[in-house]
């Protein structure tokens, strides 16, 4: 197995059942916690909906080892789902191969879990869409623009768009 230049990690999506690829919430939390690993976040995280609207999304309230914080759901843009990936860990088989073919810097990462939405939190104040919350979405559609594969015609078509208005321009200035 060839690992390309400057390559760190390898990704691996499998089918796998249902019940570990379904579908899981996840809460972007304004904080930081110490631990890494499974815990029943329900019996400590009760998001409720609140009667309030921001830019047309449901304000959700919660506390959090005693604040409250206000949050709201967004769902990511068409074409896009989110993995919750888990670090594998290496048998003796795959790391006698792996030592085969010098790839020690390279980590090996499975999916666990998919979402299609996220939940982001503030303290004390309303989600809005200029939040980092958000931010990292808007900037997932403007990615999205920026790679788009571009056909002739819309060449063509923006060339004599943009000279038809050279032309009005030069007219006006006459």
């Amino acid at each position: 197995m060839a690992v390309p230049e400057g390559s760190t990690g390898l990704i691996r999506i499998a089918k796998a059942s249902s019940s570990i690829l379904g579908p899981k919430q996840v809460h972007l939390l304004p904080c930081s916690i110490a631990f890494n690993g499974p815990v029943s976040v329900s019996d400590y995280f009760r998001p409720k909906a609140t009667d309030s609207i921001i830019e047309g999304m449901e304000v959700m309230e919660a506390t959090f080892r005693g604040r409250k914080l206000l949050g709201r759901t967004t769902e990511l843009p068409p074409g896009y789902c989110g993995f919750f990936l888990e670090k594998e860990s290496l048998h003796e088989g795959m790391q006698r191969r792996r030592a085969a073919v010098d790839i020690d810097a390279v980590d090996i990462w499975s999916a666990r879990a998919a979402f299609k939405d996220i939940t982001y939190w503030r303290h004390d104040d309303n989600p809005h869409s200029v939040s980092s919350g958000q931010k990292f979405l808007d900037w997932l559609q403007v990615a999205s623009m920026m790679h788009k594969p571009v056909s002739a015609e819309e060449v063509l078509m923006e060339q004599n768009r943009s000279g038809n208005n050279g032309q009005k321009r030069k007219r006006q200035e006459i």
